[in-house]
């Protein structure tokens, strides 16, 4: 299985702007429940507290009236209607002795601390806290001075309230839950609506790029900021297709300035030299003429074919071949021509990969690096026409032995009218891997070069696979 769109999928703008929202909205809501959570648990001990005073005041009443075998009894019937586990009574002196208590077998192993009777007597009243059994049960002591030098203290199990504050928690666990699932679709959702539209700009800029000049965007009921985009991407659209047409008529107005005085200039030259009668001398000056004539439409030709190229202007006939006949044709037109510089020119069992394209455009790049390799390569030297497919990808290398290229030199190859120290005393102008890089982007691919100085060079034609 291919994991490739992994990296693609989460690097998304709209992927992590809705993870934004999700963890925004999810963040404020565990922040409102836990603050929900902590009134509702201070709400539940506030009315423990109230209820413990008010119990204190009855009881307070009692101990300041009757004697203390009428409170015991009280305590008792209080706590066996009250249940002897969920309330307890104690009533000391404010010397610590114990006058009268409920039933204590159920608190037998709790642990008063005797401080709270001194700050019951200083204070008036403490409200403390105390733990039951483990660290999850507890139980709240109230400590009063009842008058008298009577300190009374009252302790309730407060077992029933943690049950139910461990529900709330548990219901807010899962509320929390479902609000962050529900922060994913609403995430979602406003993610969308932000980036409504995008897509739409997106897919005019492939066409734009693709070299369909006419398309435009109509963004409504889109976020202003896309809106404007839209609008600047149209303004935008209008400028690149009037400087594509201006760029045009240019070229068109570049090859008949150049090229029809050259081409008279040559043709002059080549009916003075056919039907004068001059010296050896002169019409060797005319066949240099008519031979830098060429050279200069050749060079022309082929600046504007790469200008044409690069903005897509020149027409693309599509068709299919096998990178096997490719290969092998243009073996055998440049066979004579390494054979005669002593250059050995092979290919392995070639697979039979099919690429999409102007097929004649798609020969002539191919050619082009077929061509170099044999200049650079020198006498005894061997080039190797190979193809590989990877990642979608077909690749057609040419490989040779020859001089190589420094890497000085290699970021600078694909430049127009570019020529290393080297190949400055070869016959070229510089032109040809320029124009095969165009052709290459013209067909969604590129041109690759790995080369060490006097070890030699790979060039790879990088086409994509036909869809």
């Amino acid at each position: 299985m291919s994991w490739k769109w992994l990296p693609e999928r989460f690097n998304s703008l709209g992927l992590r702007l809705g993870v934004s929202y999700s963890l925004i909205f999810g963040l404020v809501s565990v922040v409102g429940i836990f603050l929900l959570n902590i009134m509702i648990s201070s709400y539940v001990m506030r009315g423990v507290d109230l209820r413990l005073i008010e119990e204190k005041r009855t009881i307070a009443h009692y101990a300041a009236f009757h004697d203390r075998h009428f409170v015991k009894g009280k305590f008792y019937d209080e706590a066996e209607a009250r249940g002897t586990s969920r309330i307890f009574y104690n009533l000391f002196s404010t010397q610590g002795e114990q006058i009268a208590s409920s039933d204590s077998s159920a608190w037998k192993d709790s642990v008063w601390d005797s401080n709270w009777l001194v700050l019951a007597e200083s204070e008036g009243m403490v409200l403390t806290d105390l733990v039951l059994d483990d660290d999850r049960i507890r139980a709240r002591v109230l400590s009063a001075y009842v008058g008298e030098k009577l300190i009374l203290q009252i302790t309730t199990s407060l077992k029933d309230e943690m049950a139910f504050l461990a529900k709330v928690r548990m219901a807010s666990a899962i509320l929390v839950l479902a609000m962050v699932m529900v922060g994913v679709g609403v995430g979602s959702v406003m993610a969308k609506k932000a980036l409504a539209g995008l897509g739409t700009v997106n897919l005019a800029v492939k066409r734009l790029a693709d070299g369909d000049l006419t398309e435009r965007v109509t963004l409504t009921g889109t976020p202003n900021e896309l809106a404007r985009l839209g609008r600047t991407y149209n303004r935008m659209a209008d400028r690149i297709e009037i400087l594509v047409r201006e760029m045009q008529e240019v070229n068109d107005n570049i090859a008949h300035d150049l090229r029809s005085p050259v081409t008279r200039i040559r043709g002059l030259a080549e009916m003075a030299a056919t039907k004068g009668d001059f010296a050896e001398s002169d019409m060797e000056i005319m066949g240099s003429i008519v031979e830098e004539c060429d050279r200069q439409i050749h060079m022309i030709n082929t600046m504007l074919e790469i200008s044409e190229t690069e903005a897509g202007l020149g027409e693309m006939t599509l068709g299919y071949m096998g990178v096997k006949e490719l290969i092998s044709k243009t073996k055998d037109l440049f066979f004579p021509l390494a054979e005669e510089n002593d250059i050995r020119l092979e290919t392995d069992s070639l697979e039979n990969f099919t690429i999409q394209g102007d097929l004649r455009k798609i020969q002539r790049a191919f050619a082009n690096l077929v061509e170099n390799a044999i200049k650079y390569t020198l006498p005894g030297g061997r080039i190797f026409l190979s193809t590989t497919l990877k990642n979608d990808t077909i690749r057609i290398l040419v490989t040779d032995t020859g001089i190589g290229i420094s890497p000085e030199a290699l970021p600078k190859v694909f430049d127009r009218f570019y020529r290393g120290d080297i190949s400055r005393s070869m016959p070229g102008n510089g032109l040809g891997l320029s124009l095969a890089m165009a052709i290459a982007h013209a067909h969604d691919g590129t041109i690759e070069i790995e080369s060490a100085l006097n070890q030699g060079t790979t060039c790879s034609l990088c086409l994509p696979c036909p869809k």
